[in-house]
């Protein structure tokens, strides 16, 4: 793990830095015409976000959501209802193994949180994008 200098050691701290560089793309996505990606399982962060995105009058096509295959997929699900742009990310690949591990030992919350997904997968849980799907190696994901 990284030190405290470099990273922030508690899940408040990471959210909250989380939160405000979303908030600076937002502000700056029509000026600087910005492709704005939102990577992140936490509901709580994608609902404050929706709610920045409506207060600065961006549209729900100004920004996507992107996950984990197989993990929130009723999030995803909701998204996707709302029509948002979600965006599934699926590992492969020679790196995947190691990229993956390295996620899970940045935070030990991760085990439990990829345990509870995995059981709690139905059978159909992919979500269908509205555009065509993309394919390029990323660390070890398909966008």
């Amino acid at each position: 793990m990284e030190p405290p200098e470099i990273a922030y050691p508690k899940k408040a701290d990471t959210d909250a830095n989380y939160l405000a560089l979303a908030r600076m793309l937002l502000e700056n996505r029509r000026k600087h015409q910005l492709t704005i990606a939102i990577a992140t399982h936490d509901e709580a962060l994608i609902k404050r976000i929706e709610q920045d995105a409506r207060y600065l009058g961006l549209s729900k096509d100004d920004y996507e959501v992107q996950f984990l295959y197989g993990i929130k997929s009723e999030e995803q699900e909701r998204l996707v209802k709302e029509g948002h742009s979600v965006r599934v990310l699926i590992n492969y690949g020679s790196y995947w193994f190691p990229w993956y591990v390295r996620r899970l030992a940045e935070r030990p919350a991760n085990v439990f949180f990829v345990l509870k997904n995995l059981i709690s997968l139905r059978k159909s849980p992919t979500v269908a994008d509205s555009r065509e799907p993309v394919a390029t190696e990323t660390h070890g994901c398909v966008v």
